[in-house]
C-alpha cells in the first residue's frame, strides 16, 4: 500500500509530517480506510495503544533487576462509526459487510487500515473482534455502530533472527533494541523523513527541540 501522507513541509513540527499533523489537515482525521474502503465522517477511536511485552528478572542479593524486551503484545481497540446522513445509511451495509466473518474453508483475513491516530502507533493492519449492531443513540436521527479490532502482526519464521533476538537493558539509560524492524515501508518512510528534518536542523545550528 502507498504512503497516504504527504511527505514533511514548511511551517509545521519538523518530527510530524503534514498529514499526521490535525491541525494542518483536519479532514485526515474525519475519515478511516479499511480494506481499501473509505468512510468519511465522524468516527471515535477508543482504547487504541502501542503495548509492549516485558519480561522481568530479578538480580539477586541486589535491590535491582533486568528486563528483558519481547516485543509488542498487540491490545483490542474500539472504533465508533456514527451515521448520521442518508449517504452513510446507504452506505453502511456494504461498507460493514467486511467485518463479516463467517464458518467456511477459508480463514478470515487480516485487513489494512489507514488512519492518522492509528499510524503514529504503528497499527496499519487488523483483525475484527467483534461488530455492534448499528444503533440509534439520539433523537435527531444519529446512529452508531461499535467495532472492535485488534492490530495484526504476523510472528516471524521459527529460527529466523528476528525470531531469537530480544533485548537486556545494562542500565536505566540503555535503549532495549527490537527483536524485529517493522515491516511496513509507511512507517521505515515516516522515520526517514523525521531523520533528515533532524539533520538539516542540526546542520543550521538549530537542534529539534531547541527555541
Amino acid at each position: 500500500m502507498s504512503n497516504p501522507f504527504p511527505p514533511s513541509g514548511t511551517g509545521a513540527n519538523p518530527a510530524i509530517a503534514p498529514g499526521l499533523n490535525p491541525f494542518m489537515l483536519p479532514s485526515r482525521w474525519d475519515q478511516i480506510t479499511i480494506g481499501g474502503q473509505t468512510w468519511a465522517g465522524k468516527i471515535d477511536i477508543r482504547g487504541a495503544e502501542r503495548f509492549y511485552k516485558w519480561q522481568p528478572k530479578d538480580t539477586r542479593g541486589a535491590e535491582s533487576w533486568n528486563d528483558t524486551y519481547q516485543g509488542l503484545k498487540p491490545k483490542p481497540f474500539t472504533i465508533v462509526f456514527f451515521v448520521y446522513t442518508s449517504s452513510q445509511g446507504a452506505s453502511w451495509p456494504a461498507f460493514s459487510s467486511q467485518f463479516m466473518y463467517f464458518g467456511n474453508k477459508n480463514a478470515p483475513q487480516p485487513v489494512t487500515i489507514s488512519h492518522p491516530s492509528l499510524f503514529m502507533l504503528g497499527i496499519t493492519s487488523v483483525r475484527v473482534n467483534k461488530v455492534g449492531a448499528l444503533h440509534k443513540i439520539s433523537d435527531d436521527l444519529m446512529f452508531a455502530a461499535d467495532v472492535e479490532f485488534q492490530q495484526w502482526q504476523p510472528a516471524p519464521q521459527p529460527g529466523s533472527a528476528a525470531a531469537n533476538v530480544t533485548s537486556t537493558p545494562t542500565s536505566a539509560k540503555a535503549r532495549p533494541t527490537t527483536p524485529y524492524s517493522p515491516s511496513n515501508p509507511e512507517i521505515k518512510n515516516l522515520e526517514q523523513q523525521i531523520e533528515s528534518t533532524k539533520a538539516a536542523l542540526r546542520s543550521t545550528g538549530n537542534p529539534p527541540g531547541s527555541s
